[in-house]
């Protein structure tokens, strides 16, 4: 079995239950892709489970990461050959210098579905933390400096014209860090993604404010790999692609159709996907279902989406002045991106 990259993060493949058949390949290219165990990032798991990769001649390893913030080295070291990275400054600083190329979208952020959500204490909300107008003088926790996170709140404070000076932003490091803050009250809001909020909602632990999406909408992250595998490995990045695709096509006809009304329907193999999905997240199917984001079914990019985002990080000086966006991406690898900047 050829192998191309050698792995320095806890590889937690078998974790993922398997859908697919069993069968035996005696000639796949091991491919090791990097991840967070989200919402966001679902369709991989449909690709892996379902063997969509292993139809492209792929043995896919999934290497399972806990923070955003350790994927972008991951990949440039080429301790895994791709990634599916929620964007942050340091994803772009890297990018915009060339290290990194995005080659397909992830998923996005777009008006109705859940990714990443605003969630305030329960005291902030006696207190009068009830819209976003409300957060000048408040603290809230993002799991990073920089963070995607940070990219949802820097949104709103411009949306909701808040005087950022007042923001306290709180860099608490993790997911459950930023959970306890806002629980203990040592923090008024936390942004975080939809699995790890609706729980708390759901228990009476805090109130969901708001959804990144319905406020913002963005590009949430994208397959990440370098220029050198590019060179190197053109023809299994693309079968990388194509399976996910495959993948994208399935998760948008389930989770992303809407009625004559524009409210959500269950697609063709809804119940069969969310059980899938469940088991990898290991929540309850209806705790899923909340948190499962658009894709978009080719998993084409919104080019001028990826400028906009280097722009205001650049603007926050979180980003080198000298990142160049024509550098980040290589639109080659799926037809039809689009919002490209002339």
């Amino acid at each position: 079995m050829k192998h191309l990259a050698a792995v320095s993060a806890i590889a937690l493949s078998l974790l993922v239950p398997s859908f697919a058949p069993q069968a035996i390949a005696e000639d796949l290219t091991k491919v090791k892709i990097g991840a967070l165990r989200l919402g966001g990032v679902a369709p991989l798991f449909v690709a892996i489970n379902k063997g969509y990769f292993r139809e492209q001649g792929l043995d896919p390893e999934f290497v399972e990461f806990t923070g955003s913030t350790q994927l972008p080295p991951a990949v440039t070291s080429r301790s895994i050959d791709v990634a599916l990275v929620a964007y942050s400054a340091a994803f772009f600083n890297l990018a915009g210098k060339g290290q990194l190329k995005v080659i397909a979208s992830q998923s996005k952020e777009k008006a109705g579905y859940h990714v990443t959500g605003y969630l305030v204490s329960n005291q902030a909300w006696d207190g009068g933390l009830k819209s976003f107008k409300d957060l000048n003088n408040k603290r809230v926790g993002v799991t990073g400096i920089g963070s995607s996170v940070q990219y949802a709140l820097e949104r709103v404070i411009i949306k909701y014209g808040i005087d950022r000076s007042t923001v306290q932003i709180l860099p608490l490091q993790s997911v459950p860090n930023v959970l306890a803050a806002v629980q203990g009250g040592q923090a008024d809001m936390g942004i975080l993604t939809a699995i790890a909020i609706q729980p708390v909602e759901d228990q009476g632990r805090g109130h969901i404010l708001g959804w990144q999406g319905d406020e913002a909408p963005a590009e949430y992250g994208g397959i990440v790999t370098t220029s050198q595998m590019i060179k190197e490995h053109r023809d299994t990045l693309q079968k990388v692609v194509t399976g996910f695709q495959k993948a994208t096509r399935e998760f948008n006809a389930a989770f992303n159709q809407l009625d004559s009304n524009g409210k959500p329907v269950k697609g063709p193999g809804y119940d069969e996907l969310l059980t899938m999905l469940a088991q990898v997240f290991n929540q309850p199917a209806e705790a899923v279902a909340k948190s499962l984001p658009y894709v978009d079914p080719d998993a084409r990019i919104d080019v001028q989406d990826m400028y906009d985002q280097l722009a205001l990080w650049k603007k926050l000086g979180l980003a080198d002045k000298d990142a160049d966006p024509k550098n980040m991406l290589d639109l080659s690898f799926v037809k039809g991106n689009y919002n490209i900047p002339k």
